[in-house]
């Protein structure tokens, strides 16, 4: 197979660029990443995966981290955003942004998003008056972008929003914990072994393209 995936580096007013491309070899073919204007490409020539969506999460996770390592020295935080992936020339993948389908008040017409002021004023709301909340749409965030770290970061967003329940009264601690329980629960249950272990902060392996959906 042969490959490219393409993608922006955000923020991307800042003109990002190494000077030489990076070579990144496999057991089974080899990568080069070459990043300039804030845009980047990897160059792909190996087997190819069964999995092309997870494949992308894979290119974007190494991508990140490259980045990262980037970002490190020049105090400054960098951010992959894949676009799209073409295969042996004749096959074009493009990343969505989201997973509308999740939402089901996008179910009417996924292809504009959009939510209505009554639904979305209680999380703004809670937002501006409650860090814990901060917290944990930030986690959500990330949660979207990163393959590696999805089930830890949605597992810690619940945990935040499973604090600010805490703050209540009994009857409401209660009841909110169990809420908690029951969503924790369905997780381990409706999830493998291994795949509860690549929930873990720090899992060597790449979340499954399906399983990072089944977190969020």
């Amino acid at each position: 197979m042969l490959a490219v995936v393409m993608g922006a580096v955000h923020p991307v007013s800042g003109g990002w660029h190494l000077e030489d491309p990076v070579h990144i070899p496999f057991p089974d073919g080899k990568w080069m990443l070459i990043v300039k204007h804030s845009q980047f490409h990897v160059f792909i020539e190996g087997q190819k995966p069964n999995d092309l969506p997870t494949f992308m999460n894979e290119v974007g996770s190494i991508v990140q981290g490259c980045l990262d390592s980037l970002g490190f020295h020049l105090v400054s935080p960098l951010r992959a955003e894949i676009r799209s992936m073409v295969v042996d020339g004749n096959m074009l993948i493009q990343r969505r942004p989201g997973w509308p389908e999740l939402s089901p008040e996008l179910l009417t017409d996924p292809s504009i998003p959009h939510i209505t002021g009554d639904k979305l004023q209680p999380f703004l709301a809670a937002a501006m008056c409650e860090p814990l909340v901060r917290f944990a749409l930030a986690d959500l965030r990330v949660a979207m972008e990163s393959p590696d770290d999805t089930g830890y970061l949605a597992y810690r967003a619940v945990e935040s929003v499973r604090q600010w329940f805490l703050a209540g009264d009994e009857e409401d601690k209660r009841a909110r914990t169990q809420a908690w329980w029951t969503c924790a629960r369905r997780w381990t249950s409706t999830n493998p072994a291994s795949d509860r272990w690549a929930s873990s902060h720090g899992a060597l392996r790449c979340f499954k393209w399906v399983t990072q959906r089944q977190a969020m």
